[in-house]
């Protein structure tokens, strides 16, 4: 078995999970925002030198390259894309907006098109009736506009694209290719064959938006790769959990790929310690992710929502609210709120002395003792504790006439208060009590907070694990090869025009699975039907296995020598604390809290009343105990 180098980009560091079979290296480094392709590739300078080899040879050993990113979540989230123009037909443009009385927002009313970028065409019988003079008007207009994309998306295209096509050819013969002036234009049809028009509009729409950054930036990661010796394809991992090549991905499949691939990590180790309903709780450096997973299971519905929008491609259940470490702490009208903003890889939190000097939780837990200056990021990122100071007691601490402890477990608590309700309220949603699950608690932040946020909402047993601060590249490690297909066809259609269909996507997946070197006999395959207006929609999903055995590695981290104590300072009077190593934590005999577990990348916090365990597998299992 050869290397595995699995990556995860968030918005303030970038992770990795890189095993050569019998032991894995965790490896953090910080996000370079500006050049995403440098913090990639200082991921493999950094695993090159962990298995003291080269980069070259690194490269040369490695069987797979894994990665999922949060660019295309944040474009979203930021409205960053290009500016798009979009055709439609006569009369339903007002479809493209908001209705009233709570109905599902509409893809024009939420930013990702301008309504003064919409342009409609005739169509009668359902083909093309506008002239090709009338087309090239539209398309000038759409060009003059600014437009740096075309999406068509017609109705009824998933029947029949003819009117689609027929317009793009226009398209073409006006602006060829090797002009100057083509430009990209997206047909509805070609991204999604369901039969709900505006579903598919808006994942058209949504796909172009993140296009060209993504293409470009995932491709140069690729090129890049090559340059150094790799000879297999960078494989992306998708939001429907599992991971293809760049070529076979399309933009709006990468949403909130990392997050998923820490939902994929936590059933994992669900699955290791036999626990059938777990709450997933990732605290980052920006977001908090929450998800579920049931009897072994992620749940991924059929339609991905992004911004209330439903859209036709797959993703795994989550909710993110905006808190983290590096959320800002802000006072307004003597009310307190942590985040959504937050002060990222750069500037960072105050104490980072990269520039920042707003108040971030980090700043708080720091102010408190339970970070320490020296050995915070691996001992590579010394914290100014006096800059935390500085920077809590002016913009909470003075604001809110309080010192700077005090204002420093309101940031704390204002945080673990958000995510408790979340959890909670995600909880009650899927019909679950917290009082009936474990958490799972992962990222950077996760085993700091993990016990006060269980405790809010009455679950009494946390698992922490070593790889927590890079867990969704963890969760990357688990993804097999997966490609996805669809098909429309009528509904009520006789069984061998399903199976026709089926056969055609069959084949299309044997051949991807050849070209990525898989023998058709290790690829399994799902087929499942959904009715929609008129039409029913077949998907096949085709998956190979990677190899891998994640329960036998020996996970490093070089982490810290247990011993002495750090002075906390939660209650009225400051406490001396003992600290311990992670991998000092005794297997099966309880540590009455309040403790400190310092690891490289992360610290558990154990307060009273609450006890916690090691174990063989470099878990941390924190208990409440029953009063």
């Amino acid at each position: 078995m050869g290397i595995s180098i699995d990556i995860d980009t968030g918005g303030t560091f970038t992770d990795a999970f890189v095993s050569d079979g019998s032991v894995a290296q965790l490896i953090k480094v910080e996000t370079t925002p500006h050049d995403l392709t440098q913090c990639f590739l200082q991921v493999f300078e950094r695993a090159a030198e962990r298995f003291a080899m080269s980069e070259r040879e690194l490269l040369a050993r490695t069987d797979v390259v894994r990665y999922s990113t949060t660019v295309g979540t944040n474009m979203l989230i930021e409205r960053r894309g290009p500016r798009l123009g979009l055709i439609v037909a006569e009369g339903a443009e007002h479809s493209l907006y908001a209705e009233r009385n709570g109905a599902a927002p509409r893809v024009a009313s939420s930013g990702f098109i301008s309504p003064d970028m919409v342009r409609s065409v005739h169509l009668e019988a359902g083909a093309l009736a506008s002239d090709a003079l009338e087309v090239r008007r539209i398309i000038a207009e759409l060009l003059d506009g600014g437009a740096r994309g075309l999406v068509v998306a017609l109705p009824g295209a998933d029947r029949d694209p003819g009117a689609e096509r027929a317009l793009r050819e226009i398209v073409r013969i006006a602006y060829p290719r090797y002009l100057l002036g083509a430009i990209p234009m997206l047909l509805a049809s070609e991204v999604s064959a369901v039969s709900d028009d505006h579903r598919r509009l808006a994942t058209a729409l949504l796909n172009a938006y993140l296009h060209p950054t993504m293409v470009r930036y995932l491709y140069r990661a690729e090129e890049l790769l090559r340059e150094r010796g790799y000879r297999r394809p960078l494989l992306i991992v998708h939001s429907s959990g599992g991971a293809t090549r760049v070529a076979k991905t399309m933009a709006i499949e990468t949403h909130n790929s990392g997050p998923v691939a820490g939902l994929h990590g936590a059933r994992a180790k669900a699955d290791r310690y036999g626990e059938r309903s777990v709450l997933t709780m990732d605290i980052g450096g920006t977001s908090t992710d929450i998800g579920l997973v049931l009897d072994g299971r992620v749940s991924s519905p059929a339609g991905a929502v992004v911004d209330g929008i439903p859209l036709s491609t797959q993703a795994c259940e989550l909710r993110a609210i905006g808190g983290g470490g590096g959320s800002i702490a802000r006072v307004s009208d003597g009310g307190l709120s942590v985040g959504p903003q937050s002060a990222g890889a750069l500037p960072g939190p105050a104490s980072y002395g990269l520039g920042g000097s707003e108040a971030t939780v980090t700043d708080a837990n720091l102010v408190l003792g339970l970070l320490s200056a020296e050995g915070f990021f691996g001992g590579g990122r010394p914290l100014d504790a006096e800059a935390a100071e500085r920077a809590i007691t002016e913009h909470v601490a003075q604001p809110l006439g309080v010192d700077p402890r005090e204002a420093a477990r309101r940031v704390r608590a204002t945080l673990e208060r958000g995510i408790a309700g979340a959890v909670a309220g995600y909880a009650a949603e899927k019909g679950r009590s917290p009082a009936d699950c474990v958490m799972i608690s992962f990222g950077g932040g996760g085993a700091l907070h993990a016990a006060a946020v269980a405790e809010r909402i009455g679950v009494r047993r946390v698992y922490c694990f070593r790889e927590a601060p890079v867990f969704s590249a963890f969760g990357v490690a688990t993804m097999d090869v997966v490609h996805r297909y669809e098909a429309s066809v009528p509904a009520g259609a006789d069984q061998d025009t399903i199976q026709r269909a089926v056969d055609a996507l069959q084949a299309e997946a044997a051949r991807d699975m050849h070209g990525e070197g898989f023998d058709p006999q290790v690829v399994s395959s799902e087929v499942s039907t959904l009715e929609g207006e008129g039409r029913a929609l077949i998907e096949l999903r085709a998956t190979a296995a990677i190899e891998r055995d994640l329960e036998r590695l020996e996970v490093t981290d070089a982490s810290p020598v247990a011993g002495g104590t750090r002075t906390v300072h939660l209650g009225a009077e400051p406490v001396a604390v003992p600290r311990y190593g992670w991998q000092d934590a005794p297997a099966g005999q309880p540590v009455q809290g309040p403790a400190l577990i310092d690891a490289p990348f992360t610290t558990a916090w154990v307060p009273g009343g609450w006890s916690f365990t090691g174990d063989q597998s470099d878990a941390i299992v924190l208990e409440r105990r029953v009063q």
